[in-house]
């Protein structure tokens, strides 16, 4: 598999609005579950909060893309109060799953054709590499957009406010410096 690595950068924007929803789910919104809440948001740190948001998404993002004939492996490189930095790695594509899940059926039946015709005629070997190329850039660059919108969409459903971005491995340095850098000026 050669797709290449990606970062997912998510910052958490509303800590506070995060734990008075789960207060609040757990002993309702009326004047002691505010409490609680206010009580809550001073003790639980933004680092905890993002923690717990990281994990969830990696099960989800796991889920989600395995559905889809991708599987990822998601790994926490870093963490600093209301940020934290995923790796995504594309370890496996199941290209016949991943074409009928984005052609749909009558284009998955025609690329299983065009594989077995290639085969027939002994131009597989030749072939097949420059189509699995050409898969895995599609992959990389629409699994990155795809992620940039729906990741956001998805934590803004549950309360949760953040800014995510997906940052390419060529430049997560750049990016992750001047992050670090926001961070510490504040």
């Amino acid at each position: 598999m050669n797709v290449k690595p990606f970062y997912l950068n998510i910052t958490l924007l509303n800590k506070s609005g995060v734990i008075k929803e789960k207060v609040g789910d757990k002993v309702g919104r009326g004047i002691f579950g505010r409490a609680m809440a206010s009580v809550a948001s001073s003790v639980v740190s933004d680092a905890s909060v993002i923690k717990k948001i990281a994990e969830e998404l990696v099960a989800q993002i796991c889920e989600v893309t395995t559905s889809m004939g991708i599987s990822c492996s998601l790994q926490r490189r870093f963490q600093s109060g209301p940020f934290v930095t995923l790796k995504v790695k594309v370890t496996e594509i199941e290209k016949s799953q991943l074409i009928l899940a984005a052609k749909g059926e009558e284009y998955a039946n025609s690329f299983h054709s065009l594989v077995e015709n290639l085969t027939a005629l002994g131009l597989a070997e030749t072939a097949l590499p420059k189509i699995d190329e050409k898969i895995e850039n599609l992959v990389y660059i629409n699994i990155m957009a795809k992620f940039a919108e729906k990741i956001p969409a998805a934590l803004s459903e549950k309360g949760v406010e953040c800014c995510v971005d997906v940052i390419s491995a060529e430049e997560q340095a750049e990016f992750f410096f001047d992050v670090i850098e926001g961070l510490s000026l504040n």
